[in-house]
């Protein structure tokens, strides 16, 4: 996986996470099992931060775990993600993995209705909150 700027944090160029929490939230939400996602999105390291890296990327696709519950059409677990606040509308808008797609562009062609919707309700609710700051 890469961080948000590209940089490879994995050493290798495949697929792989350098963080195994981030690597098991991809599992879960490719499993649609936001039980687990919620679980490991609460889990702490000594200094209170959170030990998934929610804008991580996978290094061979580009993809966030947002883009992964949109292959996968897991609108729970994309649901759970976005509770946390940590995406903006920016985030959402312009993110994009190694094809060019951010998010939407990923959910338009591979999701259900239900998950677009949260795509655009999310992107509408951070909307307002700008306006209002």
């Amino acid at each position: 996986c890469t961080n948000a700027g590209g940089r490879d944090r994995s050493g290798d160029a495949g697929a792989s996470c350098d963080s195994k929490a981030t690597q098991e939230a991809m599992v879960s939400s490719h499993d649609g099992h936001a039980e687990g996602v919620e679980m490991l999105l609460a889990l702490k390291n000594a200094n209170g931060s959170r030990v998934v890296d929610l804008k991580q990327t996978i290094a061979l696709t580009g993809n966030t775990l947002l883009h992964e519950c949109a292959w996968y059409d897991r609108t729970d677990c994309a649901r759970t993600i976005l509770a946390t606040g940590a995406f903006t509308k920016e985030d959402l808008n312009t993110a994009v993995n190694k094809a060019g797609q951010t998010v939407m562009h990923v959910a338009c062609f591979q999701a259900a209705p239900p998950f677009i919707h949260l795509v655009c309700e999310t992107q509408y609710h951070l909307e307002l909150i700008q306006i209002s700051v």
